[in-house]
């Protein structure tokens, strides 16, 4: 019996279950179409590679094919697989010279290949750089990344140096980017803290007047 009492006393729904609403009694209204322009699929590129698909005979009677016009086209757009990485060896070579009674060799100039006396190419450095501030991935991942896709082995301390490295040789670039940043009159930055050696960093930015 107190039961009973307990359940009808709680038949009333707590507040926040919606209540019932009454059946509609007029038609829905026709629903809005889309805009043309977004009933469109897929652009078709200008493709990097054709591969052609014919048949040269007939394959019911076996009767040579001639003449040729496309049917149809399909693209299919898809990654290149990973490539390993390239290892060049710049070999600087001496010859004598029986006028100047000398050994000649050419300067190696290597600008823009590679950051300072390092073996790792600038290309590898940026994609490092790009991984680690840009898609913030742990200094591991980037190590599994590279040993992965690449067959390419660095430590976790050449991973960190690289960094550093990139940072060094954009430093000019970035202090000339911040002061014109702080020359604008009007300045909006993405306020994210940033962790590094546990600390919280945030980038300090000026306004104009």
């Amino acid at each position: 019996m107190r039961l009973a009492e307990l359940g009808h006393r709680n038949s009333k729904p707590p507040s926040f279950v919606k209540s019932n609403r009454a059946p509609r009694t007029e038609p829905r209204p026709p629903r809005k179409k889309r805009a043309a322009e977004h009933n469109t699929s897929r652009k078709r590129e200008e493709p990097t590679r054709i591969e052609r698909h014919a048949w040269s005979t007939c394959p019911d009677c076996g009767h040579r094919l001639r003449g040729e016009s496309i049917d149809y086209t399909r693209q299919v757009v898809e990654l290149p697989p990973p490539q390993p990485v390239e290892v060049i060896e710049h070999r600087v070579i001496k010859r004598w010279c029986p006028s100047c009674e000398r050994w000649q060799r050419p300067p190696l100039e290597l600008t823009g290949q590679v950051i300072g006396q390092g073996r790792i190419g600038v290309g590898i450095a940026c994609l490092v750089a790009y991984l680690r501030t840009t898609l913030r991935l742990p200094v591991r991942r980037i190590n599994e990344y590279l040993r992965t896709m690449h067959q390419l082995g660095l430590s976790s301390g050449e991973i960190a140096e690289l960094t550093h490295q990139v940072r060094r040789e954009l430093q000019s670039q970035a202090g000339g980017l911040k002061a014109e940043v702080q020359a604008s009159r009007v300045v909006h930055g993405d306020e994210t803290g940033w962790r590094e050696d546990d600390h919280l960093r945030r980038v300090q930015l000026g306004h104009g007047d």
